[in-house]
């Protein structure tokens, strides 16, 4: 009975994880912003340990390589607190979309390989196939047949909305919020940028993001608040996801040999 229930559950596995990881990554962004601030105060702590280590004749070497160190922590310290913290945002809000992304990706490669009907309800949906209407046979075929799906289903729509189109076609009911969706596009346009525009806003940003109140060619910034934003809304959306593939049909079916 326990194997059958881990084979029946394996269409949220995926989601389930994104729900992870993002709990971990807000509590990864709070640890770094908290020691960032603690490491102004530590040269004067470590002065005063040096003086009682003096005082009771205990060696100091420990404390003097901190202290040696220590300039490079105040200059590295000061400099993100400078940019808001900005670094930390920006590299948390990197994982962040990253699990979003590998949860839709990894949900519909498991229903690929595990539904052996999948070929035809894709066809069914009008969608071309990149052979015939079998299910594919291995996870890396199962790849090549997402990659085309998602480019087709994701044609002339949000990011958000062609999450939703692709899901929906392979039996898993995600249905978004519609106040979801400029946040997630926001999100989606921040990622493209720091990962191919070395974290600058093109002529796109206007219409794709607008609330980033941000020029072409002027650097974007992920202050504390956009951080929590882009964290709330992945958090929104992993949870619909796991909502989605519970309900779907496909929560009911053994996992494939």
């Amino acid at each position: 009975m326990e194997g059958e229930g881990l084979g029946q559950r394996w269409v949220s596995e995926a989601a389930a994880r994104c729900v992870l990881y993002v709990g971990e990554e807000i509590r990864v962004a709070g640890t770094l912003n908290l020691a960032i601030a603690a490491l102004s105060c530590v040269g004067p702590l470590l002065q005063v340990a040096r003086r009682e280590s003096l005082r009771d004749g205990k060696p100091t070497e420990a404390v003097d390589a901190l202290l040696a160190m220590q300039p490079l922590f105040d200059e590295g310290a000061r400099e993100i607190a400078l940019q808001g913290n900005h670094t930390i945002h920006r590299n948390g809000a990197l994982g962040i979309w990253a699990a979003v992304e590998v949860a839709v990706e990894d949900t519909a490669i498991a229903v690929l390989v595990n539904d052996p009907n999948v070929g035809v309800s894709i066809a069914n949906a009008g969608y071309r196939l990149p052979g015939n209407a079998n299910a594919p046979s291995t996870r890396s075929e199962a790849r090549r047949w997402y990659s085309r799906l998602e480019r087709q289903t994701r044609n002339g729509k949000t990011v958000l909305r062609g999450y939703e189109t692709l899901l929906n076609t392979l039996g898993v009911p995600l249905s978004c919020p519609a106040e979801m969706d400029n946040l997630m596009g926001e999100f989606n346009y921040v990622r493209n940028c720091i990962l191919h525009r070395g974290g600058l806003a093109d002529e796109d940003a206007q219409t794709e993001a607008p609330a980033l109140l941000v020029a072409p060619g002027q650097a974007i910034r992920i202050d504390q608040a956009r951080y929590m934003r882009y964290f709330d809304i992945a958090g929104q959306f992993s949870q619909e996801l796991l909502r989605a593939t519970i309900a779907s049909s496909h929560i009911n079916t053994p996992r494939a040999s």
